[in-house]
């Protein structure tokens, strides 16, 4: 029988990351059919509790901003086999990036994972938009042609707690962000205290500290304001 358990437990392991011993094929007298039955039943249910989904090329249509908005969602290990609600994290990424930055460079998935399932963390889901298509940044233009915050607050966020199973009480949201992203964490915290309970800048762009400065960045995406447009 102990020999049955220890060839039965190393089916198991070999199966959770994809390999078979040499000699299982050759020893199923010894394991017997109903104990490889169950490891190989078992299979699905081992690898998808062990690792999240990320998504990074979902998109909505967006009114406001007048086209496909792309956004990436890290979904936790036991979304698919639960039906409980999950707190939400607004995750942006810095200028130069996308929707896939966190995901690709951030490791947004093994870090999420290994927190969770060290119990450093609680299940959650991540949701990192693109602010990089059209225009860079998260903030309304000061024409009011591009209002990506209002595309942010009344379209995404609802989309977003439509879509996917996410506590929707400001105590289960946070936002947090990288550099221009972290500009954009800083002002929809102050913008919006009524929806997040946490917010973590990291390395914040927090705009221009000088008139000349401001004039230099609202020029970047508007190319023909004028000193006076800018200074009024």
């Amino acid at each position: 029988m102990g020999c049955k358990r220890n060839i039965a437990t190393l089916a198991c392991r070999c199966l959770l990351i994809g390999q078979m011993p040499f000699f299982l094929t050759t020893s199923v007298n010894l394991i017997g059919m109903k104990q490889l039955a169950l490891a190989l039943a078992l299979m699905p249910l081992f690898v998808f509790a062990q690792t999240g989904k990320v998504m990074d090329a979902l998109s909505l249509n967006s009114k406001i901003l007048n086209g496909e908005r792309k956004f990436a969602i890290y979904l936790p290990p036991d979304y698919e086999t639960s039906q409980r609600s999950y707190p939400v994290l607004y995750l942006l990424h810095g200028g130069g990036d996308d929707q896939t930055g966190w995901v690709q460079f951030g490791e947004v998935q093994n870090i999420t994972d290994k927190a969770i399932r060290e119990g450093r963390s609680t299940a959650m889901i991540i949701v990192m938009p693109d602010a990089n298509t059209g225009r860079r940044g998260y903030f309304n233009d000061i024409k009011g042609d591009w209002r990506y915050e209002d595309f942010f607050f009344q379209e995404l966020m609802p989309h977003i707690e439509k879509t996917y199973r996410t506590k929707k009480e400001k105590r289960y949201r946070a936002i947090s962000g990288l550099s221009m992203g972290g500009g954009g964490t800083f002002m929809y915290a102050l913008h919006r205290p009524d929806l997040f309970a946490a917010a973590c800048p990291l390395s914040a762009a927090a705009g221009p500290i000088s008139l000349e400065d401001a004039k230099t960045s609202i020029r970047r995406n508007n190319a023909t304001a004028t000193d006076a447009a800018i200074e009024t």
